[in-house]
């Protein structure tokens, strides 16, 4: 009996240490609204998107509440919203592949605090009013780092990256 109750304690144990997966593969927002409703269906009850996180759309202006994902096993794609900040993605640690924050002319202050691994590129483009980039536990760039067209005076925001590699 007492092996039965351990076993059962283990597995529960096991189950909660596990990430758990938000939907199946790739997770398109492409309004507030869903934006909104992923929040609403997952918030408290997983924390990986396993594939890639497109968030695009002029109604998109808050992404606070995704503050509960910690991993995007993919690409993190984020266009032409009208975003003025990243609050709600400062909990994320890794993303598997790519990623483009480009187009959201209102973005000012992209904090992605406790990111330290990406897979291949940052692209920080055509974010006219970024001025603030702030990720101090990124230090690898596995690939290429683009920034264009932002309003950075200078890249002192991104002296954390000790590398750059090009493969």
């Amino acid at each position: 009996m007492k092996k039965i109750l351990s076993l059962i304690v283990f597995s529960f144990t096991l189950n909660l240490s596990i990430a758990q997966t938000c939907g199946a593969g790739n997770i398109s927002l492409y309004s507030q609204s869903a934006v909104d409703n992923f929040v609403t269906i997952y918030s408290g009850t997983c924390d990986t998107i396993n594939g890639n996180l497109y968030i695009s759309g002029s109604s998109v202006v808050d992404l606070s509440g995704l503050s509960f994902l910690t991993t995007v096993t993919g690409y993190l794609y984020i266009s032409f919203t009208n975003i003025t900040s990243s609050t709600g993605l400062e909990n994320i640690i890794s993303i598997g592949d790519e990623v483009n924050i480009s187009y959201n002319n209102n973005l000012t202050n992209l904090n992605l605090n406790n990111l330290n691994s990406i897979g291949t590129n940052l692209y920080l483009n055509q974010n006219t009013s970024l001025n603030n980039f702030n990720a101090p536990n990124l230090t690898n760039v596995p690939d290429n780092l683009t920034i264009g067209y932002s309003n950075f005076t200078d890249l002192s925001d991104f002296s954390a990256i000790l590398s750059v590699i090009d493969t």
